[in-house]
């Protein structure tokens, strides 16, 4: 059974959007720019961390995530050559998004991976990672690492589903 360990922040979020905490995670969605996607996250006992809701189109780029900026493992994670992310799905597509200081257009770095109904592991070194298609371009630069992101890809999606089971550094 899951234990679900929602908090509804107080206050937005230094990026202006509503968020619900669990554990080391933070979910966010298109809600406070009048969206009406919808994301929720929770911890199982096992550590398993499942991110769900809604994607809808009310919003131009209607879209969801999950957040952390873990002091320890963002520190870490400058030092190593990627990351090593575990999840399970629903059969959709979704991104890791390694967000940097350096990015004040949201156009960070990124890795899009499938999903399926059974554990998958992705390695991701650094030099795997693709910036988003808008703004201008920019070497991707570990020193300047601030968190590292789960995101939707595309819209609408009237259900999704995705359990991050485990996210390594890659050494």
């Amino acid at each position: 059974m899951k234990k679900l360990l929602v908090v509804i922040a107080a206050a937005l979020m230094s990026s202006g959007l509503f968020a619900q905490a669990a554990g080391n995670w933070v979910a966010y969605s298109d809600e406070e720019g009048n969206g009406g996607s919808s994301t929720a996250v929770a911890t199982e006992n096992n550590g398993t961390v499942n991110f769900s809701g809604t994607v809808t189109t009310q919003y131009q780029y209607g879209y969801a995530g999950i957040r952390t900026d873990d002091a320890s493992f963002i520190e870490a994670l400058k030092s190593a050559k990627g990351i090593k992310l575990t999840v399970k799905g629903d059969g959709k597509k979704y991104s890791v998004r390694v967000e940097t200081t350096d990015r004040p257009d949201y156009c960070f770095h990124q890795f899009t991976f499938p999903t399926s109904g059974s554990n998958k592991t992705f390695e991701i070194p650094f030099t795997r990672l693709t910036q988003e298609p808008w703004g201008k371009a920019a070497k991707f630069d570990p020193s300047k690492i601030k968190t590292v992101s789960i995101h939707t890809v595309g819209q609408p999606i009237p259900q999704y589903s995705l359990d991050i089971v485990k996210l390594e550094l890659l050494k």
